[in-house]
């Protein structure tokens, strides 16, 4: 799969994983602001960072290959447990991080912070997550086929 491919299709899971992380942590919080594009943005680099570094559809089809699950769509349920379990708790730790500050409010607080919304973050990452890559595999299958007829 060609890099242009692999980014178009990380981006797409990326912006929606981002926007409802963002978004889900801003109305928890009341404070949804212009600060919530910022926290849609570092999402985003966190995550295309993350996506490019470990291998996210290897793990998933490892997964799905160790319970033996040939349905698509359990496949997508139970494949995408782990990467958005692992890519929920970094992001959103990041994200923590920039909004409070643990050298000047201290690691209890931000801690404190970080698992108030852990498990809700971990629920809704996962719903996009379940959305999101058919969605984007969709779209990099589109690009490699088109690809593909150009080039006869």
């Amino acid at each position: 799969m060609s890099f242009k491919v692999k980014f178009v299709m990380f981006s797409i899971l990326n912006i929606m994983m981002a926007a409802a992380m963002s978004l889900t942590a801003d109305i928890i919080n009341q404070s949804l602001s212009l600060r919530t594009l910022l926290m849609v943005l570092v999402g985003y680099v966190v995550g295309m960072t993350l996506s490019f570094l470990i291998p996210w559809n290897k793990v998933s089809g490892f997964i799905c290959g160790l319970f033996h699950l040939k349905n698509k769509f359990l496949c997508i349920l139970v494949g995408s447990i782990v990467p958005s379990f692992v890519n929920t708790a970094i992001i959103s730790f990041v994200m923590v991080f920039i909004n409070v500050n643990p050298f000047k409010l201290g690691w209890n607080i931000t801690f404190g912070a970080y698992f108030s919304t852990f498990w809700i973050m971990q629920l809704v990452a996962y719903i996009v997550s379940c959305f999101a890559n058919p969605i984007s595999g969709l779209v990099a299958s589109k690009m490699i086929e088109g690809g593909k007829k150009e080039w006869r």
